[in-house]
């Protein structure tokens, strides 16, 4: 099962990221609380299943590195379809 994990946090943090995952993507993204604008950042990254244990760890290392209450996880099954080089559509379940 191919899953899709969002991290929503405060802080980017690419080299702490990168140290469990070789792929993923940061959104800077505008959120609100308590009726106030503040600066958040999505960390995507597209995995399986047996990431979640990993995904958790990062959550937990990047709320005690930047000493954030809370981070969030979200995370869905998806269809992920790539199109390669000769125009193949191949589907990865």
């Amino acid at each position: 099962m191919v899953v899709r994990y969002r991290l929503h946090t405060e802080h980017l943090a690419p080299s702490l990221v990168a140290r469990y995952f070789a792929g993923f993507t940061l959104v800077r993204t505008q959120g609100y609380y308590g009726g106030k604008a503040e600066s958040s950042v999505i960390i995507e990254i597209i995995g399986t299943e047996d990431d979640a244990s990993k995904v958790q760890t990062l959550a937990r290392d990047i709320r005690e590195q930047y000493r954030q209450t809370e981070v969030w996880i979200t995370s869905e099954e998806i269809t992920l379809t790539r199109v390669t080089i000769d125009a193949t559509l191949e589907g990865l379940a």
